[in-house]
């Protein structure tokens, strides 16, 4: 199986799942960004309410639990 992602990913997905004879499926997600820059993100959010967070990344830039809430 091969996800996407629609913010670009579908289009190359769609190729790879092609060339390889994989299924294709779409993972539909908000990413997380940082307070300082919308195009960085340290998670994501599920359509399902499912959280990931990158806790290296937070770690390392050293925000705080206040600066992680979304």
């Amino acid at each position: 199986m091969v996800p996407a992602i629609p913010a670009g990913g579908i289009p190359v997905a769609v190729e790879v799942a092609s060339r390889l004879k994989l299924s294709l499926d779409v993972a539909v997600v908000s990413k997380i960004t940082l307070p300082w820059n919308a195009e960085a993100g340290y998670g994501e959010v599920a359509f399902d309410g499912t959280v990931r967070i990158n806790e290296d990344l937070t770690q390392r830039l050293n925000l705080s639990a206040q600066q992680t809430i979304f």
